[in-house]
């Protein structure tokens, strides 16, 4: 995911200009655009969203149980089981 600035125009042809302190978030791999944000909104990564989890799994036999997205990469989620 990327931070995107956000353009608009006020007429059909007028130049575009800058909404400040606001940016779009967008997939890098599609290049669609996810939602506006303000200017200090940091981007996370699912890499590294997922990094505390998977250390969980490695370490202390913590089971994956799901992953996925939703809303087109928008929402991410996983889940796991703790052993007893």
């Amino acid at each position: 995911m990327a931070r995107r600035p956000v353009e608009f125009r006020n007429s059909v042809d007028g130049p575009n200009r800058m909404l400040p302190e606001h940016f779009v978030t967008a997939r890098c791999d599609t290049g669609a655009g996810l939602g506006v944000v303000g200017s200090k909104y940091e981007v996370l990564q699912n890499e590294d969203a997922f990094a505390f989890p998977q250390d969980l799994v490695d370490r202390h036999n913590v089971l994956w149980e799901s992953a996925g997205a939703l809303r087109g990469g928008r929402k991410v989620f996983s889940g796991a089981s703790v052993p007893p």
